[in-house]
């Protein structure tokens, strides 16, 4: 055997070591601002009752006439709520819905993070109404961790849900840089495998039994 084939095994090995760490660290820094929001919002999905607060009142933006055909409400009603929110000025994503009762009545939502922006048309009254909501902590909170989905259209929509589906992966590559590093410090091992085995124990006991 070569001399220097120890040595060069032994660089390969502290090159893989540096890369495992150098990935765990940076990738939990770089998705650090998303894990701390998903972390506070689990507090507001556990915990409802400490983040209750009076309803907020909806703000009026307007209510006009807006005199037009109504849509199929079956069909496609994306054309309808862009030309709606082009000629109010309220250009911007959303979604559409149309809701069936005495007359057909179509509900846009542009939701975003830090407001609500609800556009409603009726068939009956011909009348367009919007109103908006403000900002409270419980739900940016939950929207931050539910919001994902690559069905409404936009750059920023959809980067956003790239980033989630990184997240996704962020975690499986922490978890086996974690396994990695752990498995390379010998003296704690024992403990490893007693932390590993019992968090898999009662993970499995919850999933068997909830």
């Amino acid at each position: 055997m070569n001399a220097t084939e120890p040595a060069i095994a032994r660089k390969r090995s502290m090159g893989f070591e540096k890369i495992n760490r150098r990935t765990h660290l940076y990738s939990g820094l770089f998705f650090l601002p998303w894990f701390l929001f998903y972390g506070l919002s689990s507090t507001v999905f556990n915990h409802p009752k400490w983040f209750d607060s009076p309803e907020q009142k909806r703000i009026p933006l307007f209510d006009r006439s807006y005199a037009v055909e109504c849509p199929n409400p079956a069909g496609d009603l994306r054309p309808f709520a862009e030309r709606a929110l082009r000629e109010t000025g309220l250009d911007g994503q959303f979604v559409v819905r149309a809701e069936n009762f005495d007359s057909v009545t179509i509900i846009i939502n542009q939701d975003r993070f830090l407001s609500n922006t609800r556009i409603a048309w009726n068939s009956a009254s011909r009348r367009l109404i919007a109103t908006r909501s403000g900002w409270e902590w419980r739900k940016l909170l939950t929207k931050i961790h539910t919001r994902g989905g690559f069905e409404t259209p936009g750059f920023l929509w959809n980067l956003w849900s790239v980033i989630v589906d990184a997240i996704q992966v962020a975690m499986i590559v922490w978890i086996a840089t974690g396994l990695y590093m752990w498995w390379h410090l010998k003296r704690y091992r024992g403990w490893g495998w007693l932390a590993l085995g019992c968090g898999s124990a009662l993970f499995a006991a919850f999933v068997l039994t909830l």
